[in-house]
């Protein structure tokens, strides 16, 4: 921090943040302690990750936003490269336009996000989570973030005591492709809306990537296969059936389609259950596999080929 408040985030008369982000890394066989400083400057980083990758650097990357408003929602993703020498490169940044923020919003939201822009501040994605990073073999990057948030309720009951309901949701995904010069190569916001009670669940989604194409694999309401980019997307409650949804971009040029696999409530002669993310995996550049419960203490494994 560059002032005395030491955990309080806020703008400055010349309207940079007050604080800087830091690195601190030790070389093997030494004990001393080094510092690579990364200048945020008008950039309110919501949240950084690190991430490792094949080739000779570690890349950091995360969201920001302009300090207005809520310091937790996003108007823009940023990343940076870091050597073997902790040395900080290929800074780059990226506002999210309006127009893609105003996708699959109410009317509403849209209005609300107008008002911001006409008066100076400019619209953000609530909640804005980065889950992962891909570096390309061209040193291209590709970001991958998801709306994530709880909500805790409590209510009083007739005899006076205390009831408490939590409710997980996990809604849009935001993937941005920054090319080998650091240019924005595209950019897209896939809609979805999956609530639940019971953590994670069945919620939230599975990456991987074949034949230089990106997918992403989670259950949603069938409603949303055609959705139209001016309308919200139908909830998903988790362990209500729901059906496996693939989503497709190339990496190219950010081509993306979008495909109904099955209906979790009628897979041939059975209804699944037990569904989680973390059961779903790549076999072959041509294929994934999933893991059900499919009850009576038995599983089932599924296989999908890609087309």
């Amino acid at each position: 921090f560059h002032d005395d408040s030491n955990d309080d985030k806020k703008r400055s008369k010349d309207e940079l943040a007050n604080y800087h982000i830091e690195l601190f890394f030790i070389k093997n066989g030494t004990d001393e302690i080094k510092i690579s400083k990364f200048e945020n400057k008008d950039k309110f980083i919501t949240k950084l990750w690190l991430f490792d990758s094949p080739q000779n650097f570690l890349v950091c990357g995360g969201f920001f936003n302009n300090g207005k408003g809520n310091l937790n929602d996003s108007d823009g993703v940023l990343a940076f490269k870091i050597d073997k020498q902790g040395k900080i490169y290929d800074s780059v940044s990226h506002e999210i336009p309006v127009e893609l923020i105003n996708q699959y919003e109410s009317e509403k939201t849209k209005k609300k996000n107008a008002k911001k822009e006409e008066k100076g501040d400019v619209a953000k994605i609530p909640n804005l989570i980065l889950d992962n990073i891909i570096v390309n073999q061209d040193g291209s990057l590709v970001l991958i973030g998801e709306q994530y948030f709880v909500v805790t309720s409590t209510s009083m009951n007739a005899n006076g005591s205390t009831s408490s309901h939590t409710t997980y949701s996990y809604l849009d995904i935001l993937v941005t492709k920054i090319g080998v010069s650091g240019e924005l190569s595209w950019m897209k916001k896939i809609p979805k809306s999956q609530r639940g009670s019971r953590g994670q669940g069945g919620m939230s989604y599975k990456y991987f990537s074949a034949n230089n194409h990106h997918y992403l694999i989670f259950l949603d309401n069938v409603k949303n296969i055609d959705l139209p980019i001016d309308k919200t997307p139908a909830i998903h409650s988790d362990g209500k059936g729901g059906y496996l949804t693939a989503v497709k971009i190339d990496d190219l040029d950010g081509t993306l389609s979008k495909s109904s696999i099955f209906n979790g409530r009628d897979i041939e002669d059975f209804q699944m259950h037990q569904f989680s993310v973390d059961r779903v995996f790549k076999t072959s550049e041509n294929s994934f596999m999933l893991e059900v419960y499919k009850k009576k203490k038995e599983d089932v494994m599924i296989k999908v080929t890609l087309k």
